[in-house]
């Protein structure tokens, strides 16, 4: 599966899943936030020939920087984890098109977590309507 795909259904499954809430500040999560990490860890592995231990320390680093000691340590733990993943996908990108796949793909990854959170919140909201058939006297 090509990795911007793979970004993009990942980030849906992981909003719907986890009913993320919409995204605080759209415009830096969809685009500052990718031009800024994927320029900062997949540029400078941009122009060296590849290599899985410069991959893997570059989405090590990356899923670190995601690290927050303001969460619960269960969600630290996967969100650095998840991030590292997410790190190795916009590796993959990187070397099958270059850096502006990279940053595509971050990017809507980011946005479909969004979208993903909305649409399971939405879903959560609307509540089965239950029809009573007859009467109970």
């Amino acid at each position: 599966m090509h990795p911007i795909l793979f970004a993009a259904l990942h980030g849906l499954v992981k909003g719907y899943a986890l009913k993320s809430a919409p995204l605080k500040d759209p415009l830096h999560s969809v685009v500052v936030a990718p031009l800024r990490e994927e320029y900062a860890y997949r540029a400078p592995l941009a122009n060296a020939a590849a290599s899985g231990s410069d991959d893997l320390l570059s989405a090590t680093a990356f899923g670190l920087a995601h690290f927050d000691p303001a969460e619960p340590p269960g969600h630290r733990a996967m969100r650095v984890l998840d991030a590292g993943l997410g790190g190795l996908v916009y590796t993959r990108a990187m070397r099958s098109g270059g850096l502006a796949d990279s940053i595509f793909a971050h990017a809507i990854h980011n946005a479909m977590v969004g979208i993903g959170g909305t649409v399971a919140r939405k879903r959560a909201a609307v509540r089965p309507i239950k029809l009573k058939i007859g009467s109970k006297k």
